[in-house]
Parts: structure tokens; C-alpha cells; sequence
């Protein structure tokens, strides 16, 4: 049976690996495009990052409004 120290140990790996790929990954991008580190990570974080959120936003609300329409049309005389 695994403790709990060991499951935490397995996620502190996890979360470790994770870091130093998404660094190595900015820092070949930034090797790549000949900009510097900071540019790099700057773009993604503070442009493509928001970016993202916000067509995900989009996108959820949207799905929202098209199942309650699909709701009220499948069940006409039932309240949301």
C-alpha cells in the first residue's frame, strides 16, 4: 500500500519534470526566433495565455445558450 509520502513524492516529480520542460521548451523557442527568454515567456503568459482563456470563455457560454435553447425546445412547458 502506498503512503501518503510517496504519492506526494510522485507528484513533487511530476510537477519538477513538468517545470524544466515547459523552461527547455521557452528556451528553445526563444533560441529559435532570436528573441530572449523573458520575450518568449512574456508572450506566452501574458498574450496567448489571456488569449486562450478568453476563446475558451467564449466558447463555454456560447455551448450554455445553445443547451438551454435545445432544452427549451426539446421540453417547451418545463422552466430552466
Amino acid at each position: 500500500m502506498e503512503t501518503l509520502s510517496s504519492k506526494f513524492d510522485w507528484l513533487l516529480d511530476a510537477g519538477a519534470y513538468l517545470y524544466i520542460y515547459c523552461t527547455d521548451f521557452v528556451i528553445n523557442a526563444a533560441n529559435l526566433l532570436g528573441l530572449s527568454y523573458f520575450e518568449v515567456n512574456a508572450f506566452l503568459f501574458l498574450g496567448l495565455y489571456p488569449l486562450f482563456f478568453i476563446v475558451v470563455g467564449t466558447i463555454y457560454a456560447r455551448q450554455v445558450v445553445r443547451y438551454k435553447a435545445l432544452l427549451k425546445k426539446i421540453n417547451p412547458n418545463e422552466h430552466h
